[in-house]
C-alpha cells in the first residue's frame, strides 16, 4: 500500500510543490505545476528518470521526467492547426505539458491531476476538453491512466502520449479515452 508525501523541488532559485507516493522501497514523484508531469522514479533513492535540472526549471519544453503530449503529438503542419475554417497556432507536442495541473486528489491510494481549458488553451485548442491523469504506486510498478473528456457540442481531433525519458521497465501506461 502505498503512501502520499508533500514536498517541493527546489533548484537555482525555483520552487514547485510535489506529490509522492512511496511504496516499500519505490517512491513515485509528480509536479502539477510542470506539466502534470512524473518527475522522479526512485528504488531506494536511486533515480529512474532523467530531470534535466536547467531544462525543468525553464519555461521551455520539458525534455525530461514524463510528460504528458495532448492535443497532438507532433509538429502540426505550418505550425498550425486548422478547425471549423480558424487556424490555430501550437506547438510541436501540444500544451499539456507546458502549463500547470490542478490537483483534484492527493491520498495515499493515488494522485489525480486535471487540465481544463482555459483563455491560453482555447486560443491554439478551440475545444472544451477535461484531462485526468490517475498515478498510482503499487509495489514496482507506477502506473499512469490518462482519461480525455469532450465537453463541447463538436468533434474534438487529439492525439496523445507520455513520453518517458529514461529506459524504465516497471511504468505502463493506460490510456483511457472517452467522449
Amino acid at each position: 500500500m502505498s503512501t502520499i508525501q508533500t514536498g517541493t523541488h527546489e533548484k537555482y532559485g525555483v520552487h514547485y510543490k510535489t506529490l509522492t507516493l512511496t511504496d516499500g522501497e519505490y517512491a513515485l514523484t509528480v509536479t502539477p505545476e510542470k506539466g502534470g508531469m512524473a518527475t522522479s522514479f526512485t528504488k531506494n533513492g536511486e533515480e529512474y528518470l532523467w530531470l534535466r535540472d536547467k531544462n525543468f526549471e525553464s519555461t521551455d519544453r520539458p525534455r525530461c521526467g514524463i510528460p504528458i503530449l495532448f492535443p497532438n503529438c507532433g509538429r502540426p503542419d505550418g505550425g498550425v492547426h486548422h478547425f471549423d475554417g480558424a487556424v490555430c497556432p501550437i506547438e510541436i507536442h501540444g500544451l499539456a505539458d507546458l502549463v500547470p495541473w490542478q490537483v483534484k486528489t492527493a491520498a495515499d491510494d493515488a494522485i489525480e491531476l486535471t487540465l481544463a481549458p482555459n483563455g491560453l488553451t482555447k486560443f491554439v485548442y478551440p475545444f472544451e476538453f477535461l484531462l485526468t491523469m490517475r498515478y498510482t504506486l503499487c509495489g514496482n510498478t507506477a502506473t499512469l491512466a490518462l482519461t480525455v473528456a469532450n465537453h463541447g457540442e463538436k468533434e474534438m481531433p487529439f492525439s496523445v502520449s507520455a513520453v518517458t525519458v529514461c529506459a524504465l521497465a516497471p511504468v505502463s501506461l493506460v490510456l483511457i479515452l472517452r467522449k
